[in-house]
């Protein structure tokens, strides 16, 4: 089901990232592809590459707000970087151990 509220408050958090992603994955895809088919852990470093997009903009964000006394928007805007943090390095965790991710 499409929840208009969630992509809204995703928005506001990342802003309209999809230009950045795009731009972090084609320079992933002719670097690395050259024309071939995507491989499983292409598609992990390209998420991790969208977890990048997403902190790059959080961490903008936190040094925009970091002189204001907004301790609940930075307080999200930090956990949001944290949780990114994470999602990016799994990913690429799962690049260098695909066949033990397999397994879990």
């Amino acid at each position: 089901m499409i929840n208009k509220e969630i992509i809204k408050e995703r928005k506001e958090q990342y802003g309209d990232a999809f230009n950045n992603i795009r731009t972090l994955w084609n320079k992933y895809i002719f670097q690395f592809r050259e024309g071939k088919l995507l491989t499983n852990n292409d598609v992990c470093e390209m998420m991790a590459l969208m977890k990048e997009a997403r902190i790059r903009k959080i961490r903008k964000l936190i040094l925009e707000n970091k002189d204001k006394k907004r301790y609940d928007e930075n307080n999200k805007l930090q956990q949001s970087l944290d949780d990114n943090l994470i999602d990016r390095e799994n990913y690429r965790w799962i690049v260098s151990h695909y066949s033990e991710y397999l397994e879990l």
